[in-house]
């Protein structure tokens, strides 16, 4: 395996550029490929054999593609991944168990709130992890989040109100942390940190980078170009989908080309 080939991301949809944006901060020399799998989009409310199914047939497309390693910037995914870890022969990284333990370190109390899609609340993943290092654990279902995370208009007092709503079953809850167990969500960090001002939030971003990193190192497969890497981006269903959606990214975003 070539060292200075790409690394696969996908996602259903935006909620995965944030950690393709950790990635590319911590590793900017390093090439990227990203899949916003929207033909497909939400994951969070299908089944667990649909997901598994469809993410196998993902990764067997970027391994065409001669990528080094693949992350599921996805949780939902993530949690439905057994299929395609089997089948791969290079590393693929999950998001959940770098966000939970890093949770698990960040929170005083050890009791955290989980915010994450139905389908990942579903499968326990998360609540086995923490409870696994000790954790009291609120887990909550809002697939409802993804789709307003989705909206262009995501930061406007309608979009917060409707967040409010959706979360406001965790209110009287006491946690000191909350794990934003869907990549999309941190796109709302703003409206979740008004319903929780006290609660630290947990993306997914930061912590699967880092671990990421520490893989490719002793796999001695970390890029050895000195100069930028690029980044390709990719949607399955529509690319036009994404104007004015990502002006937050660290890198520069023109919008995807078909899959």
């Amino acid at each position: 395996m070539d060292r200075n080939n790409p690394i696969g991301v996908f996602d259903s949809g935006i909620g995965g550029l944030t950690v393709l944006d950790a990635l590319h901060r911590l590793m900017p020399n390093e090439n990227f490929i990203y899949l916003a799998d929207d033909a497909y989009f939400p994951y969070g409310r299908k089944s667990g054999e649909e997901i598994e199914n469809r993410i196998l047939q993902i990764g067997k497309q970027f391994q065409k593609r001669d990528v080094k390693a693949l992350v599921i910037a996805c949780n939902t995914a993530s949690a439905n991944s057994h299929l395609l870890r089997s089948w791969s022969k290079i590393p693929v990284q999950s998001v959940i168990e770098p966000t939970a333990l890093f949770a698990c370190k960040q929170s005083r109390s050890k009791r955290i709130a989980i915010l994450a899609t139905d389908l990942t609340i579903k499968t326990g993943t998360y609540q086995n992890i923490l409870k696994r290092f000790g954790a009291e654990v609120f887990p909550l279902p809002g697939s409802g989040l993804v789709e307003l995370a989705e909206n262009p208009n995501r930061k406007s007092r309608e979009i917060a109100l409707l967040v409010r709503e959706i979360i406001s079953p965790l209110q009287g809850a006491d946690f000191d942390t909350i794990v934003l167990g869907c990549t999309h969500f941190g796109l709302l960090s703003e409206a979740i940190g008004e319903v929780f001002p006290k609660a630290l939030q947990v993306g997914c971003g930061e912590p699967t980078a880092n671990q990421l990193r520490e893989i490719l190192a002793s796999q001695n497969l970390l890029a050895d170009r000195l100069e930028n890497g690029k980044i390709e981006l990719y949607a399955s269903g529509n690319p036009s989908a994404y104007a004015g959606k990502t002006d937050w990214l660290s890198f520069p975003f023109s919008g995807p080309n078909k899959w």
